[in-house]
């Protein structure tokens, strides 16, 4: 699997309790490569009125629909824990990315990612694949 089917190789992601951090590692580098201007859409099951999309940089830091992007050789947003909708216990989310030459992506494929919200969040929270 490459670049062709699908933009990012990984997606990691994080939180300190004001901010839910992501990474996206690209399969081309740096991100001006493949995924400038493609769109990031951050979706919350059972709330698609709140999904967030923003536009990838080329290079740089830019703040896209309420959200921080930082691009260079990986890509990185951070999502003010505000913005997110829930339960009060997990952020639960999927990450999908659209780029302009047509290729989709959603992270995960399946189901969603959840990490617990605040003063939950335990260390090894940090950073998960």
């Amino acid at each position: 699997v490459g670049a062709t089917a699908v933009p990012v190789r990984s997606l990691r992601f994080g939180g300190d309790g004001t901010h839910l951090y992501l990474r996206l590692d690209p399969w081309e580098t740096p991100v001006a490569a493949g995924l400038a201007g493609a769109l990031v859409r951050i979706r919350f099951p059972g709330w698609p009125d709140r999904t967030l999309t923003a536009v990838v940089p080329e290079t740089g830091e830019s703040e896209s629909g309420g959200i921080r992007l930082v691009a260079d050789q990986v890509l990185e947003i951070a999502v003010p824990t505000d913005r997110i909708p829930g339960d009060g216990d997990l952020y639960r989310f999927q990450v999908v990315i659209e780029t302009g030459s047509g290729a989709r992506q959603r992270l995960p494929d399946a189901g969603a990612l959840s990490i617990p919200v605040g003063d939950r969040q335990e260390p090894e929270w940090d950073w998960h694949v």
